[in-house]
């Protein structure tokens, strides 16, 4: 079956060449020549993917941009190969491309010459939502409590203890701030010999701060068991928006 796939050259006929050649060697191991056969054709359907420069934020996209490719170069892909920034910058420079103006974004030609297959471009696309603060004043708490205990006798002359209850009071400001962002990231695939597009698609991920806390007047054994809690918290600074960008394109690549 191997040998019938392997005299296809595309790709796709390679790959399949390729999967047929290491099931022989789980049944035989060392059979005959397949493992030369298998190296030959992973070799053929290998597809080279030049990663081309995001647009979009600066810092962002250049993070995510290393980061995805760390990922991709780290972990082993059998049909898959990734040109590395390091690569594509020893490939242009050795040709003398840089001296003739030819960079990363003149990708079709820089495409060619490394010689990838595919090329991945993408942009990004930034929403920031600013911290709010929202406010609800003047909440009224009530509550009856033991105040004090008193003593005395019942009709059979048994000493007992009862509980002095009277309602006290309190007064809330109950305050909730939020902030936000996300991110779009959209993608496509190229095949560099024909230009045509063949994959396109989105990822997005976002980041949320909120934060909640609340301060009281009066009688603080008034207090709920909620506002009892939110007043032991106090305000705290938002995230800024560099901070929260950052935060949600951690978890992009």
């Amino acid at each position: 079956r191997g040998l019938e796939y392997r005299e296809d050259k595309g790709k796709e006929s390679q790959k399949s060449a390729a999967k047929a050649f290491k099931s022989a060697q789980q049944f035989v191991p060392n059979y005959k020549n397949s493992k030369e056969l298998y190296d030959e054709t992973r070799s053929a359907a290998t597809i080279t993917l030049l990663i081309r420069p995001f647009k979009g934020n600066r810092n962002l996209v250049n993070y995510i941009r290393d980061q995805m490719m760390m990922t991709q170069t780290n972990t082993s892909k059998e049909f898959l190969q990734i040109i590395t920034r390091d690569q594509l910058s020893t490939i242009l420079h050795e040709q003398g491309l840089v001296q003739s103006g030819i960079t990363e974004n003149n990708y079709m030609e820089v495409g060619q010459i490394s010689g990838a297959d595919q090329i991945l471009s993408a942009s990004l696309t930034t929403t920031y939502r600013p911290s709010e603060t929202i406010s609800i004043e003047d909440i009224k708490q009530e509550k009856e409590v033991v105040i004090r205990t008193e003593k005395y006798v019942d009709d059979e002359g048994v000493e007992k203890t009862k509980k002095i209850k009277k309602k006290v009071y309190a007064t809330i400001n109950h305050y909730k701030k939020s902030a936000g962002s996300s991110l779009l990231l959209t993608y496509r695939i190229t095949d560099v010999k024909s230009g045509q597009m063949l994959f396109s698609g989105t990822v997005n991920t976002d980041e949320n701060f909120f934060h909640e806390w609340a301060t009281y007047e009066g009688d603080k054994r008034a207090l709920s068991r909620q506002y009892g809690l939110l007043v032991i918290r106090e305000e705290q600074f938002a995230p800024s928006r560099s901070e929260l960008y950052m935060k949600a394109a951690g978890k992009l690549p």
